[in-house]
């Protein structure tokens, strides 16, 4: 269950905790987990300060779709397998349903 399932919008504090606390199951690599700090550095890597106090469900999609577009623009196998899993992890682990 995604963070964005029954909420429109929260913190942006609340949602690098939910980052922290979460299990780091990446969909999709068959047991494939992310540590905390990887989980801590992906957050400021995609959210960082880009956006306000508040993160709202256009927002996260924001953040998936350049998820995706960094997906793309990746030139080697490692790298589209890496950022591959950060886009999965994003959609499906953090995002929801609805994203």
């Amino acid at each position: 269950m995604g963070i964005f399932d029954k909420r429109q919008s929260i913190p942006r504090r609340e949602l690098k905790e939910f980052f922290k606390k979460n299990s780091g199951r990446i969909p999709g690599t068959g047991g494939g987990r992310y540590s905390q700090r990887e989980r801590e550095k992906m957050f400021d890597r995609k959210v960082g300060f880009k956006y306000g106090s508040q993160i709202d469900k256009n927002e996260f999609r924001k953040i998936v779709r350049d998820a995706k577009l960094d997906k793309l623009k990746a030139k080697t196998p490692q790298g589209k397998r890496k950022t591959t899993q950060d886009f999965r992890y994003l959609k499906e682990e953090i995002g929801g349903k609805n994203i």
